[in-house]
């Protein structure tokens, strides 16, 4: 998996499936691990301020606690099911989301096809 670059906001991110390794700090020498299920908090150098530009950070009204937690909610009850659905069928197409963005769009081209990818 590549560096991270924080843009104007705190990074937070919940892993749906599998394990990352997320790299940050000045030379991405810093890395957090995390398995599906958990949450992962990026934090910036010095708090409230971005380690870009310096700007005060803040939070989105739709990042609330609560909005986050019901978008798992409905990620949960709405599209997961959607996986067993498709896996039964056998049309569910599967491609790990590690490594280069060129290699992964590889990945999903060779596994679905380029009539998806135009």
């Amino acid at each position: 998996m590549g560096a991270h670059h924080r843009a104007a906001t705190e990074t937070v991110a919940y892993v749906l499936s599998g394990p990352v390794r997320i790299y940050f700090g000045n030379d991405f020498e810093e890395y957090l691990d995390a398995s599906a299920g958990e949450f992962v908090f990026v934090p910036p150098r010095t708090p409230d301020v971005c380690d870009r530009c310096g700007g005060e950070l803040y939070q989105r009204a739709d990042d609330s606690e609560a909005a986050v937690m019901n978008r798992l909610d409905v990620y949960a009850s709405q599209t997961a099911p959607l996986l067993a659905y498709y896996r039964g069928r056998g049309t569910l197409a599967e491609v790990r989301g590690e490594g280069a963005v060129a290699d992964i769009t590889a990945a999903i081209r060779k596994t679905v096809g380029d009539k998806v990818m135009r």
